[in-house]
């Protein structure tokens, strides 16, 4: 196998299937990470993160990629949106869900994903 073009990693295909772990952190006025390990209610953080990054950015390149997006917060559900620079909703297709890959891709054109609960994934690809 060859070495990846971008990640120099002599497996898989990570140019272009993207792992997404989206998670919500919570931070004390010091802007350290915060947890309320007493807080038996399900706690909720106040910034939304992708792979521990706030606000991230990706430069992409003219062809699909596959997004893995699992929603790794600990007790909030999330709903993402695939949109363009303008706002305007990007299509995509869904291949796969928590029950494993779909027999058959569907078409999601409104560029809105499905509601995710905690520990759920979804696997999109985006053209």
């Amino acid at each position: 196998m060859g070495i990846g073009s971008k990640t120099g990693k002599a497996w898989g295909n990570l140019d272009y299937d993207v792992n997404l772990a989206i998670t919500n952190q919570a931070w004390d006025q010091n802007c350290q990470l915060f947890f309320d390990i007493f807080d038996t209610d399900g706690f909720l953080g106040d910034i939304l993160a992708v792979n521990g990054a706030y606000y991230p950015f990706m430069n992409v390149d003219a062809r699909r990629y596959r997004f893995r997006i699992l929603n790794a917060s600990m007790s909030r559900f999330i709903q993402l949106a695939v949109i363009d620079e303008t706002g305007k909703p990007v299509p995509f297709h869904c291949i796969s869900n928590d029950g494993n890959l779909l027999p058959k891709a569907v078409l999601i054109s409104n560029g809105i994903l499905d509601q995710q609960g905690v520990a759920e994934r979804l696997d999109i690809v985006v053209d």
